[in-house]
């Protein structure tokens, strides 16, 4: 077995062991008891199988009914965020992100109301549908998370009625296109800092590494997977894909397209590099980008990494005719 598998099957090793522990925990609690239409679900590495010790852990909470149905009390929602915080501060979790900004409850009918709207971005819901399809673990209530899943799914394939013999989900492929423009312009927003401050810088400098690594696959991993059906795509084919990790994406995009084997090979030993670098001490990755030569290399490798991405999404959205959708 290749050293770059045998790191992989340590990540999925951990991820799994953790998330199932956090998922036990959650679930034991009296105060989610009091939550039956409330899903949890985790986001990130944990959820792409990617994790390493140090890695924190994202949450996100769908309701499965309108705001105007919701009848639980501000209190009920603090003892169970609280309890949450708890049991990560336990597990060793790092701080949850944003001094625990996404501790909110949202609710899927107003989200898939908003799909496309001009409230989609600045209330959360686009962020939370494209994780929920792109990268998502069910940590509470599972049949509520699928049956989630379901809706947002069917919101994208809703012309599929009409046209199942020939239905391609270019409304969910644009989507993910722009949840990937949406993440390179937050990034950009974020650099809107004074340059002399160093430690903000090498802070931004390490997040958009990781943007060009993990959030890049997350999203064109996703399309070049859509794009590798030469039959018309169903609604349970997406559900296949989100119990799939980005990687697993991308290596059926290629066994399903001819001669990408060896590019997958090579965007896969690039992705363990990445992978291998962001498993080191928060402290010790940022001392790393302090130094303007590994800096460099992390760059040069970030964009030998996008340039095998996109030969392999050139192929797989050219054989089926899905590269007009995603230019124009």
């Amino acid at each position: 077995m290749s050293s770059d598998r045998n790191i992989l099957d340590v990540r999925k090793s951990l991820s799994e062991a953790r998330i199932s522990e956090l998922r036990r925990r959650i679930v034991a609690l009296d105060s989610a008891e009091n939550f039956p239409l409330l899903t949890i679900f985790s986001a990130g590495s944990y959820a792409r199988n990617e994790a390493s010790q140090y890695s924190d852990v994202d949450l996100f909470f769908l309701y499965d009914r309108p705001s105007r149905d919701y009848k639980h009390s501000r209190i009920a929602e603090i003892k169970l965020f609280s309890d949450i915080v708890k049991i990560s501060e336990e597990m060793g979790f790092p701080e949850l992100s944003n001094d625990g900004e996404y501790l909110k409850i949202l609710y899927l009918d107003e989200n898939l109301a908003e799909l496309g709207g001009r409230g989609d971005d600045y209330q959360n819901h686009f962020t939370t549908r494209m994780l929920l399809l792109l990268e998502s673990k069910p940590l509470f209530n599972d049949d509520n998370y699928w049956a989630a899943v379901a809706r947002v799914i069917d919101s994208y394939f809703r012309d599929y009625g009409d046209h199942a013999s020939e239905f391609r989900p270019i409304f969910l492929v644009n989507d993910i296109q722009r949840f990937w423009k949406t993440l390179c312009l937050n990034y950009e927003h974020k650099r809107n800092q004074p340059e002399a401050d160093q430690e903000k810088r090498i802070k931004q400098k390490i997040k958009n590494f990781k943007l060009k690594h993990s959030r890049l696959l997350t999203c064109f991993a996703s399309i070049a997977y859509l794009s590798s059906f030469p039959k018309p795509m169903r609604p349970e084919d997406v559900i296949d894909m989100i119990s799939l990790t980005p990687l697993q994406r991308l290596e059926y995009a290629c066994d399903n397209t001819a001669d990408l084997e060896p590019l997958f090979v090579t965007a896969r030993k690039q992705y363990v590099w990445f992978l291998e670098m962001t498993a080191l001490p928060t402290d010790d990755l940022y001392a790393w980008f302090l130094d303007d030569a590994n800096r460099s290399l992390a760059f040069q490798n970030a964009k030998q990494f996008g340039d095998t991405i996109f030969e392999i999404l050139r192929e797989v959205t050219t054989l089926n005719n899905y590269l007009r959708s995603i230019v124009l």
